[in-house]
């Protein structure tokens, strides 16, 4: 079917790839709809050169979905085959089997054309991890394994041109859930930002690399032991190698895991994020994870069909409280169509309709808990919290990094927003008392609430407030960025005061005061 469609339109596609230039550049001067075509490469470990020569494609794509409500069918099935025709061609120019990029490239391109209006563009690819997983055995051959992250960075069509301090985002997503569920908290920051004198840059997220779309792209190598500081390091890599993109200032999102990992992101490195939003983080001494994977390891995680599974989703209570839009995505990208590694396709069926769970229900539970009952003769360390399980001793799971962010949240540095839950159980009275009494009143902290630095927001529901309160979400959360960007622009402007203030000689040189100042470790040292 796809290679009669290219066939029957090839000659006016490639007149319109010709095209490209000016459409591309239309496409970010207007509102268009989202392209959500995800490039898996899973089979050239470059350094992201192969993705360089694609990117054009994507915006490629974008344009077309802006035009397509005023063009017929027949010239948007034009656009989508010249798209799919440029994809395989680079692939089969790079020595790479393009028969995927054909398959793929259908379903996404067509979702590009059928998706609804967004004021951002899109642009994808593979990026680089850090080096190392912490644990061995997270990938199916160690250390010679080199997996992937798949990455989004959504740009506002009416910024085309961004100026010094045009906020840049950084999300980070929870256990299980895909990237793209974070897409209508995106629109509803957007639509705010102007409120508050602000102007999006862009919004970078990423799928750990084990779930979502990084998960598909790595799923020959992942393995059954999981460490959440991963996509801290991962986040931290990913910044740096896209350091002229991701300029300051820059502001942190993360829901529950995510919240965490940003959090980590932030103790490593305490001046690389300038705000941080915390939302519903698992940030705790207690195990937090004993009733989820309790749950998780009994779900299901194979449907007869797509239609089967939406029909479930909709029925469930789980999902009634979510908004439309969430519910949508999860049902585009929660799902993927059998054969899997884990689900191959039934010998007995010539057309196999089945759908698993994009993120595997065994890579969620290896991240909500880590056994302690196998013995691990390669890992020499324990890093096991003595206290994380002290109201269950003969639980035989933990999760490390919880409590070892807790004990560190006194020198957490950046501007930090808790948003909580009121009915979530990882956000009691106490668990959120106990965060607001510590996060930044330590040594290389921020001062705490006390200096104004660090701030609550509860609202009426449970843990998944993306999902179930998008607008409420974006509205805290707007409004904390709007002071603390104000903030950011204060501190530039006094720094550059005292630089403008100072002769280059001075900027390289101690000052007139030095020399007599530092004799007073002279008599210290006479004295002891």
């Amino acid at each position: 079917m796809s290679i009669s469609l290219l066939k029957k339109y090839l000659p006016i596609s490639l007149a319109l790839l010709l095209f490209y230039g000016s459409a591309s550049r239309f496409s970010h001067g207007a509102t268009s709809t989202a392209s959500f075509y995800q490039y898996q490469n899973d089979r050239s470990p470059d350094d992201g050169s192969t993705l360089s020569r694609v990117i054009p494609i994507f915006d490629f794509i974008i344009g077309t979905a802006i035009l397509q409500q005023g063009l017929s069918r027949k010239v948007a099935t034009c656009f989508v085959a010249s798209t799919i025709t440029s994809v395989a061609v680079q692939r089969y120019l790079a020595g790479l089997d393009c028969q995927g990029d054909f398959l793929q490239g259908i379903w996404a391109s067509a979702a590009a054309l059928a998706t609804l209006q967004s004021r951002m563009s899109l642009k994808m690819g593979p990026s680089s991890l850090h080096h190392s997983r912490e644990y061995l055995a997270e990938t199916a051959n160690g250390d010679d394994d080199i997996p992937r992250l798949a990455v989004k960075q959504y740009v506002p069509h009416d910024n085309p041109n961004p100026q010094p301090g045009d906020v840049t985002i950084i999300g980070a997503h929870a256990n299980g859930f895909p990237k793209e569920l974070y897409e209508p908290l995106w629109d509803e920051l957007y639509d705010r930002a102007r409120q508050q004198d602000l102007r999006i840059r862009s919004i970078w997220i990423a799928d750990v690399w084990n779930q979502g779309q990084s998960g598909v792209i790595n799923e020959r190598v992942l393995g059954n032991d999981l460490s959440w500081f991963d996509h801290a390091r991962d986040m931290m890599n990913l910044i740096n190698q896209h350091q002229r993109d991701i300029p300051h200032p820059i502001v942190g999102i993360g829901h529950s895991m995510g919240g965490t990992q940003l959090a980590q992101l932030a103790l490593w490195h305490p001046r690389l994020l300038d705000s941080l939003i915390l939302i519903d983080p698992i940030i705790q001494i207690p195990n937090p994870s004993i009733s989820l994977a309790g749950l998780s390891t009994k779900r299901r995680d194979i449907w007869p069909s797509r239609e089967d599974a939406v029909t479930r989703f909709k029925k469930s209570k789980f999902f009634q409280s979510w908004d439309p839009r969430v519910l949508d995505l999860w049902i585009e990208y929660g799902l993927r169509d059998v054969p899997t590694e884990l689900h191959p396709k039934e010998n007995d069926s010539s057309s196999d309709e089945r759908v698993t769970l994009t993120t595997s229900k065994h890579q969620e539970l290896f991240s909500f808990v880590r056994p302690t009952y196998l013995a691990r003769d390669w890992e020499p360390s324990n890093d096991q919290d003595p206290e994380q399980n002290k109201d269950c001793p003969d639980y035989p799971f933990h999760r490390p990094e919880p409590p070892n962010i807790f004990r560190h949240l006194p020198e957490l540095r950046p501007s930090t927003l808790f948003v909580f839950g009121k009915q979530s159980e990882f956000s009691s009275p106490e668990r959120r008392q106990e965060k607001m009494l510590t996060t930044g009143t330590g040594v290389g902290g921020s001062g705490g609430a006390a200096a104004g630095r660090v701030q609550e927001e509860t609202l009426d529901c449970g843990h998944l407030i993306p999902m179930d309160k998008v607008s409420e979400c974006a509205d805290v959360i707007s409004s904390f960025v709007g002071k603390e960007i104000r903030r950011w622009r204060d501190q530039q402007e006094s720094f550059k005061r005292y630089r403008e203030s100072m002769s280059r000689q001075q900027q390289i040189t101690i000052d007139e005061q030095w020399e007599d100042k530092v004799k007073l470790g002279d008599q210290y040292l006479k004295k002891s």
